[in-house]
């Protein structure tokens, strides 16, 4: 909702972050594990007030794994996966502490498919799998954006060789599912 503020300039708000991970390649595969924590300022409306407001710390902790390589010579892959535990702390009073941080799912899982037509050269045709868990629609949790699941769908043609073009189509939610995205 529109904040009774609006156009007001609020404090720049400082970010860190701690990440560390591990690669492994093997022959056509390869895979990550990255173990970040992010702490920044939590910012949001006042569902009482109405005014947009800098309160307290907002803590993600997480995991992402990723897998990607050639699962056929012509079928591409890429899977990952997010675990998020997004938490706020500091609050004025205490009242938030410990609530999960609003917009923030506690999963997100994607999965990357490109198949070269192997008839047709310089063909591609991608799809792509989101998944994205439910997340709290405000500080108090009191109400959730429900988990969500979108496909995506597209192509790609490269022609010509010593100055190549490469044409794209592409369809987001292709299933045309209706969804909700929570954003501070």
């Amino acid at each position: 909702p529109p904040a009774l503020n609006s156009g007001e300039t609020l404090p720049p708000l400082a970010t860190s972050q701690i990440e560390g991970g591990a690669k492994l390649k093997l022959r056509r595969w390869q895979g990550t594990a990255a173990f970040y924590r992010i702490r920044r300022p939590n910012q949001y409306v006042d569902q009482i007030t109405m005014y947009a407001t800098q309160n307290g710390l907002q803590e993600n902790r997480g995991v992402e794994l990723t897998f990607a390589g050639d699962v056929t010579r012509n079928l591409h892959a890429i899977a990952s996966a997010s675990f998020i535990d997004a938490r706020l702390r500091r609050t004025n009073g205490g009242l938030f502490d410990g609530k999960q941080a609003a917009a923030v799912p506690s999963v997100v899982k994607r999965l990357n498919l490109d198949w070269d037509v192997p008839f047709i050269r310089g063909l591609v045709l991608n799809g792509t799998l989101l998944m994205t868990g439910s997340a709290p629609f405000d500080n108090a949790g009191s109400r959730r954006v429900p988990s969500w699941t979108r496909l995506d769908l597209g192509g790609r043609y490269t022609l010509g060789k010593e100055r190549p073009v490469t044409v794209r189509v592409f369809v987001e939610n292709a299933t045309r599912n209706n969804y909700w995205v929570a954003v501070q």
